[in-house]
């Protein structure tokens, strides 16, 4: 059996320097790239990094916005969570809707506030 290596965290100096140039949605694929590992470990709190580093670039690419969100209530911060969906559904409705939607159908991917929050915005597809 093929032993795993643990993650080593990110070495956020150098990333820095790596992504400074890159638009928010590389900045998110690269996000994507590490989200698996980062997830398995518990490692929200990078994932936050990544997404906040989005949207400091675009503050409207609402897939990072969705994903901080995301990644907020991981973390135990619900109304902060609920926030940013506001704010996707402010940017663009109908695909924070899909997104959304998708999250909570998924059945845990969102805690109660979060899901209670969805199903009030979208009533009739939740």
């Amino acid at each position: 059996m093929e032993e795993r290596k643990s993650e080593q965290p990110i070495q956020w100096g150098e990333f820095l320097k790596e992504i400074k140039n890159l638009s928010a949605e590389k900045i998110c694929n690269k996000a994507f790239d590490q989200k698996l590992n980062l997830r398995e470990n518990n490692r929200y709190n990078e994932m936050f990094k990544f997404f906040n580093l989005a949207i400091e670039k675009d503050p409207q690419y609402i897939r990072a916005v969705l994903n901080k969100g995301w990644v907020l209530g991981k973390l135990g911060c619900p109304e902060e969570a609920i926030k940013c969906f506001k704010e996707a559904i402010e940017i663009d409705r109908e695909k924070a809707k899909e997104w959304l939607l998708h999250e909570v159908g998924l059945g845990t991917e969102l805690g109660g506030k979060e899901t209670a929050f969805v199903e009030s915005q979208f009533p009739n597809l939740a």
